[in-house]
């Protein structure tokens, strides 16, 4: 049964990093076509087209309660501290069922 927990445990949490490693870089590549012209036939930018149709729909639901202030969208970093929070009650609820203290 503990087995089972652990992995469960690890899988949730492998899944939380994961999803902030692809946000992280969906962030930098919003960031670089602001900085830098890159052209439509890039991989960036079609590889930025994939993720803005799978991230942006989740930015949207943060952006109903964080509305950009001075032209600043801080959904993204309210999405990170969500995710945060959820990673820390993910353990906080796998200690007390593994019997930790």
């Amino acid at each position: 049964m503990n087995t089972i927990l652990i992995f469960i445990y690890y899988l949730l949490i492998s899944v939380i990093y994961c999803f902030e490693a692809v946000l992280s870089f969906y962030i930098l590549l919003q960031w670089s076509f602001i900085l830098f012209s890159i052209s439509e036939d890039s991989i960036f930018y079609k590889l930025y087209v994939l993720l803005n149709i799978r991230i942006e729909p989740i930015f949207g639901y943060f952006r109903k309660f964080v509305k950009p202030i001075g032209g600043f969208d801080f959904s993204a970093l309210i999405l990170f501290f969500g995710l945060d929070a959820l990673r820390r009650v993910i353990s906080i609820v796998f200690t007390y069922l593994l019997g930790g203290s």
